[in-house]
Formats: C-alpha cells, structure tokens, sequence
C-alpha cells in the first residue's frame, strides 16, 4: 500500500471530527463564553485532530515499510513486478485492426508519420529505462517516493502538532485544572474521538493477528495459494503480442530506411523483454501471506493502541468525580 492509501484511512474520522466539533462549538460552548470564542476553539481542536491524523498515517506507513524492509522481507505485493518492463512500442496500424499488428515490410515500408513519430518516442522512453537499471531501480524508487512522502507529511505536522495540541489544547486544559474547572464539550469529544478510532484499529489489527497465528498453528498454509499465480499484464513467454511494434522495427528497417543502430536497439529490447518476462513469471519470488499480515498489522497495533490508551485514560481521569464529592448514601 502506498503511502496516500494508508493516510486516506484517516480521512472518515477527520470528517465525523469537523462535523462533531462544530456543532458542539455552536450548540454547547458558545452558550458559556460566546460563539467567537467557540468557533476559534474548535478550529484549534480540528486542526490538531488533522495533524494528529496525519503524524499516525506517517508513523504506521514507515513502520510497515521499515518491518517490510529489514524484518519481513518476504512480504511482498504478488501483484507488482520486481521489476518494470521494458517500454512498448505501438504502431498507429495496431488501434486500426483494433490490436496488435506486425508489420512485415515484404514490398514496401508500412510505417506512416505517426509510426516514425511513435518509434522516436519509443526510443527516449528506452534509453531512459536502460539507464535506471532497466526497470530494476523502479520499485526501489517507488518506495523512496513514498518514504519522502511520508516524511514530509512528518516533518510538517509535528510542529502544528505541537503548537495546537501541546501548546494550546494542552495549555488550556492545565489552565483549567488549575481553576478547578472540568474539561468542556469538545475536549472531551476530542479524546473519546480518538480514543475510539484508536481502538477499532487496534482491535482490527489485534484480531488479524490472531487470525495469522491461528492460520499458522492450525498448518493452514496460505503462503502456498499464491505459488501459482503470475502478474496479470504479462503473458507467456514466446506467444506475446506486445513486442510487435519492435519487431516490426527489426522487419522493416530496410525498407523505412531505419538506421543499423535502430535496428540493433530494436534487437536489444527483444533480448531484454524476453529477460524480462522470465524474470517475472518464472524467478519472482512467492509472497508469503504470513509475513505480510504480520509486516502490516503490528505496526499498527504498535501506533494505535498506545493511541487509545493515552487519549482515554487522560479524559476518564480529568473527567472522574473526586470521592469526597460523592453524593451520601441515603440513611434510612
């Protein structure tokens, strides 16, 4: 999962949160200290709620990356290719026979402008993927676009974070208890909030946890059920009809005029999208279901349940009646 996938997990309770904080500011505190006041209040609650979102979304992802990385290195993505295929060349004349068409070139040059146009292209694009590694750096500089990803949002929201939360939610509330005073509307609603998102994740993560290790002692072999399985874009060896745009550059480079070294491109890209594909269907490593389950949900537990914990603890003990303020029991 990317990074954006894991932050978009956030975005239902940042809604409820928008939602929930405004009414409590017009409905509950406005009445004590005036809707400017409250409104200015809430804002301060959601942007923390917003920044806290993100800091979580951060904190998982490079956690599941890192256990991905160092701990559970056979949890893969059996869907994504260890490396990216070469560039394919399609010729104008494949869309009109509504698929790919080999050119043989046999009397006369078959490519048009928007072939020359197409192979012109087709060769930048090539000498690109050649030079990062042909495909082998691809997924490699995916997940460093998603740690930067990650890190940024990190990086930014920490200190609003801390200014927000620490300095002026936090503040607040020591102002008040100093005062004697309990926590108002939206501190509570604030805490129990995350509180409760906090532990469904939890508790999501903990039961998935349960379930690999269950699926484990009971010998029931998941990592087995992908063995056979091969990416979807791919197709056998020797019997692919995507190399036909280069070989038609191989069948007809006398007749269009090609070059000896567009010609020898053309049969170099044939060398390495055969490569390619047997790299990917024969050699690619089986994902194991088991490492990946565990590379996924412990960071989260790990995140989430000191989340719930701190956020509930805080507002049950702020919130909890002294015993000495305890109604008498009635005497009879």
């Amino acid at each position: 999962m990317e990074f954006y996938g894991t932050l978009g997990i956030f975005i239902p309770v940042i809604a409820i949160g928008v939602i929930v904080f405004f009414v409590i500011a017009l409905v509950q505190e406005g009445k004590a200290m005036g809707r400017g006041e409250a409104v200015k209040n809430a804002f301060v609650h959601i942007v923390s709620l917003v920044m806290l979102s993100f800091l979580v979304a951060s904190s998982i992802y490079l956690l599941q990356l890192g256990f991905k990385s160092w701990v559970f290195t056979k949890a893969q993505d059996p869907f994504r290719p260890a490396a990216s295929p070469p560039p394919m060349l399609y010729l104008s004349g494949d869309k009109a026979a509504g698929g790919p068409v080999l050119y043989s070139c046999d009397e006369k040059c078959e490519f048009n402008t928007a072939d020359r146009e197409q192979f012109k292209t087709w060769k930048e694009q090539y000498a690109t993927w050649k030079n990062e590694g042909k495909g082998a750096q691809s997924a490699s500089l995916q997940k460093k676009r998603n740690v930067v990803n990650a890190l940024s949002f990190l990086i930014v929201s920490l200190p609003l974070y801390w200014w927000f939360f620490i300095r002026m939610v936090q503040g607040d509330a020591r102002k008040n208890r100093a005062a004697g005073q309990k926590p108002g509307p939206l501190r509570s609603v604030y805490f129990y909030l995350v509180a409760f998102a906090g532990l469904i994740g939890a508790v999501v993560s903990a039961a998935l946890l349960v379930n690999t290790a269950l699926n484990v002692a009971l010998k029931i072999d998941t990592d087995k059920s992908t063995a056979s399985r091969e990416p979807a874009a791919v197709s056998p060896v020797g019997v692919s009809t995507e190399n036909y745009g280069v070989k038609s550059v191989v069948n007809c480079a006398e007749k269009c005029q090609l070059t000896d070294e567009d010609r020898q491109l053309a049969q170099e890209w044939l060398v390495d999208f055969d490569a390619w594909q047997k790299q990917n269907i024969i050699t690619y490593p089986t994902p194991s279901n088991t490492q990946s389950s565990l590379a996924s949900n412990i960071p989260l537990l790990l995140v989430l349940l000191p989340l719930f914990l701190y956020h509930f603890l805080t507002i049950r003990r702020e919130t909890a009646v002294p015993e000495s303020s305890s109604p008498a029991p009635p005497t009879t």
